[in-house]
């Protein structure tokens, strides 16, 4: 890990200090008045609070070390193991339990900064959010790769949603008592997390609705709780953006007739999605779909609209302990040019060792490119939450 990584984590370790340390001091400034004691333990992650739980902390991370092989007709294929994500999880909340923060960093490769924000509950169905943190949007995003049917999220949903995920902003968000809808609305700087500068001049609304039709929202992919009874959820997305970055989505016309020109790449775009999931005794299926339209502001570069969908399911053979997945997708960036379609398909078995939190995969993706490029992709991983 490089001076940047190693600097990161040992802020992140610093901040956790002070925040037990300010948890101790405030117990013994209170302890002549008020006889107050600390608890510690570990329930998802270590966790320390007050008596009044005024103060509290919760030390968590997970850790995914993979080994993968690319097969690549038209290259040298690729043969690597590696740390796919090593992440830090800090979270509590501070002064009173309406008040939560979160600390979510990548130690792995680059590393980086994934969450960071401050969020306040005027009571469940209203919380307002602001910092860096996953941007309300889509089903893949809102449950995390941890919890889906395969280790990598499909070729849709990195293509059509912001790069990364996570972009930093400010976000109104909450869920009813029966826990049956969720609501997310925000507005964001639209160049993705990290990033101080960027191309942008405007900035990026983003806005999600969930709801139950049958049960509860879900919180996975799969149906690791062999549901007895049948669960039945949809969402709906967008997302749009006035002079903001389009990265690759100006599909490399952005030029002009100038070959040396600095490009103009930014551009205003809109994305809709809307996603389904039903889960019924070890059976899952989740179905979500993209529109996306976008308005280049480079003279040379007409508008375009682009579409994608994405079909995944999963079985338990054996209930909570082995699943097998597949899944297939299809993209056109361009939707009246035929040579920026893309497809992909997978297979996967899960093996659940204690649920979510440690557990074995095996996936084989492939992917044909618009160049008709095609990529054979194996990856096993041993995910392990702590």
């Amino acid at each position: 890990m490089g001076h940047g990584g190693l600097l990161c984590g040992r802020t992140i370790w610093a901040l956790a200090l002070i925040g037990v340390m300010g948890c101790v001091r405030t117990t013994q400034a209170e302890a002549d008045s008020t006889p107050s004691t600390m608890t510690v333990g570990y329930e998802n992650g270590l966790f320390l609070r007050d008596a009044e739980n005024a103060f509290g902390l919760r030390i968590g991370g997970w850790i995914q070390a993979r080994y993968e092989y690319l097969r690549r007709p038209d290259d040298e294929d690729l043969s690597s193991f590696y740390i796919r994500r090593l992440r830090l999880d800090i979270r509590g909340h501070v002064l009173s339990e309406d008040l939560t923060f979160r600390i979510l960093q990548e130690l792995a490769r680059d590393a980086n900064l994934q969450d960071g924000w401050i969020n306040y509950a005027f009571n469940p169905a209203m919380e307002l959010r602001i910092g860096q943190f996953t941007v309300p949007f889509q089903w893949h995003r809102e449950v995390g790769p941890r919890r889906q049917h395969f280790a990598e999220r499909g070729v849709p949903s990195e293509t059509f949603g912001l790069r990364g995920g996570r972009d930093i902003g400010v976000m109104l968000h909450g869920r009813n008592e029966s826990d049956t809808m969720k609501y997310g609305v925000g507005i964001f700087d639209g160049a993705g997390r990290n990033v101080r500068e960027s191309n942008s001049r405007g900035h990026m609304a983003s806005a999600r609705l969930a709801l139950a039709a049958l049960g509860t929202l879900p919180r996975e992919e799969s149906d690791y709780r062999f549901s007895e009874q049948a669960n039945l959820a949809f969402g709906l997305g967008a997302q749009a953006a006035n002079r903001s970055e389009l990265r690759a989505w100006d599909l490399g016309r952005s030029a002009g007739d100038d070959p040396d020109a600095e490009p103009d790449v930014r551009g205003d775009w809109a994305s809709v999605t809307a996603d389904a999931r039903f889960a019924y005794r070890g059976f899952s299926l989740v179905a979500d779909g993209y529109l996306r339209s976008v308005d280049p502001r480079a003279a040379a570069v007409d508008s375009y609209d682009g579409w994608a969908y994405m079909l995944s399911a999963g079985y338990f053979l054996i209930p909570k302990r082995l699943e097998m997945a597949g899944r297939y997708s299809e993209l056109r960036l361009d939707s009246n040019d035929a040579d920026t379609e893309q497809t992909a398909w997978g297979l996967g078995a899960n093996l659940y060792l204690k649920g979510h939190d440690w557990k074995l995969r095996f996936n084989y993706l492939n992917r044909e490119r618009e160049n008709g490029e095609r990529d054979d992709f194996i990856l096993v991983e041993h995910h392990l939450q702590f």
